[in-house]
């Protein structure tokens, strides 16, 4: 005589054994769409790694020679146009494709990010909600907030593999919308996780803090909260310094706290600091300290010109600058390049060059700084633009640039407004170069 079986809708739900199995699935279901984007882009990318793209600075701006060389030229060639076939297909996918990039006014996000969002969105609740009695037992919510921990570092990183496997232009900038998302969807999974198990505790007369899992609970909360509500755009916008080292020295006890809370979270935390590892790993092959030239306008621009840096980036990429000097060591901030690599440039004069407009606290001081330097007339170099003043700088990168190569196209048309003005002088640096290159003689 078999053993009687339990009727499944009398059965108690077992959190511990149906919940990572969700966890699982979601897992899955970004990992594809991951993999579908990467098999999307592996046509671009191939033809990148083709024209020597795609791994251009991966061990960041490279030291001065004192020579070109002569194989230099070969990569200043024009890519050899395709059959009048193949153009149009490509034309046509990029017209297609062109679609996605339609921003709405003051979101900041185009049509693209929106859908993605909206299907990672999607994925997650239906993950939460499916076949899980949320009211009575809302681990579910809590295990998926912690399968969001891939996400957030892997989009987080700014050296990530990602961004090699998507190719050229697809840098951490371009990806760190996901890495918002994942946050906030880790936030949501967590309130609700917290609120329902605060409600049932208050239902029975149990104690909310006290017991480790209960305390420990309600400080992972707390500081995932903090994480979110420093995280907003104002906040980053206003007080970025401050934002970034609340950012480091939350997620730090979070993991410590999350990990106390629950002996299920710690799987979760090994990707993570894997990718975190790789970036570090990758920013130290990356750090450069050079000597620059600062040369102020006016009261409203400062150019930087870096000496000594021959190559290691492409036009329109931009580097983390950290300039020594008064009390602003501590401080780094992004800035495009404005010129090609010498070897790419149409500019007579060697070097890397980067402007910073007054637009801050940190680009006024460095004006300030400079124009006190040059009047002062105690270290200067005759320039274009009169005395300088002599620094230590640090880079960090490259990193981003444009996602296509301009020198495969007929006929260019940039547009550009503000501060993008430097990212289209790079690449306009880059494909006059290369035109005067192919066609000497016709000027």
């Amino acid at each position: 005589m078999s053993a009687p079986v339990i009727p499944s809708s009398l059965q108690i739900y077992n959190s511990y054994v149906e919940d990572p199995i969700w966890q699982g699935n979601f897992t899955v279901i970004w990992c594809s769409g991951l993999a579908i984007t990467i098999a999307v882009s592996l046509p671009s990318l191939i033809l990148s790694l083709r024209h020597g793209r795609s791994f251009k600075g991966i061990t960041g701006i490279s030291e001065s020679t004192g020579y070109r060389s002569v194989s230099s030229d070969d990569n200043k060639s024009l890519p050899a146009p395709g059959s009048p076939q193949s153009r149009r297909l490509v034309g046509a996918w990029n017209a297609l494709v062109s679609q996605t990039y339609w921003s709405p006014p003051k979101l900041e996000l185009n049509l693209g990010q929106i859908i993605v969002l909206s299907a990672y969105l999607a994925a997650v609740l239906v993950c939460i909600i499916k076949d899980a009695p949320l009211i009575s037992n809302p681990n579910r919510a809590g295990f998926l907030a912690l399968a969001q921990f891939p996400v957030v570092f892997l989009f987080a990183t700014k050296n990530s593999i990602l961004s090699l496997l998507l190719g050229p232009g697809n840098g951490y900038e371009k990806l760190n919308f996901m890495h918002r998302m994942a946050g906030r969807t880790m936030f949501l999974g967590g309130c609700i996780h917290g609120a329902l198990w605060i409600r049932n505790h208050l239902q029975y007369g149990l104690p909310i803090l006290g017991p480790q899992k209960e305390t420990s609970g309600v400080a992972s909360l707390a500081l995932l909260g903090i994480i979110v509500l420093t995280s907003l755009r104002p906040v980053r916008r206003l007080f970025y310094e401050c934002f970034f080292l609340v950012h480091v020295l939350t997620y730090v006890a979070f993991f410590v706290t999350i990990c106390y809370h629950t002996m299920y979270a710690s799987p979760w935390i090994f990707p993570p600091l894997a990718f975190y590892g790789a970036d570090v790993l990758m920013r130290l092959l990356r750090y450069r300290i050079k000597d620059a030239t600062l040369t102020a306008q006016d009261a409203h621009m400062t150019l930087i010109r870096v000496h000594s840096c021959d190559d290691g980036w492409l036009a329109g990429q931009h580097v983390r600058l950290r300039v020594f000097f008064s009390n602003r060591v501590f401080e780094s901030h992004p800035l495009t390049i404005l010129s090609a690599p010498p070897s790419h440039s149409c500019l007579s004069s060697p070097g890397l060059i980067l402007g910073a407009r007054t637009n801050g606290d940190w680009t006024r001081a460095l004006n300030n700084y400079t124009l006190k330097e040059q009047e002062r007339s105690q270290v200067h170099e005759k320039s274009e633009g009169g005395p300088s003043a002599l620094v230590h700088v640090m880079l960090d990168g490259p990193y981003g640039g444009s996602s296509i190569d301009l020198g495969g196209y007929e006929s260019v048309l940039l547009v550009a407004g503000g501060s993008g003005v430097a990212f289209t002088l790079g690449l306009l640096d880059d494909i006059v170069e290369r035109w005067v290159s192919c066609h000497p003689y016709q000027l």
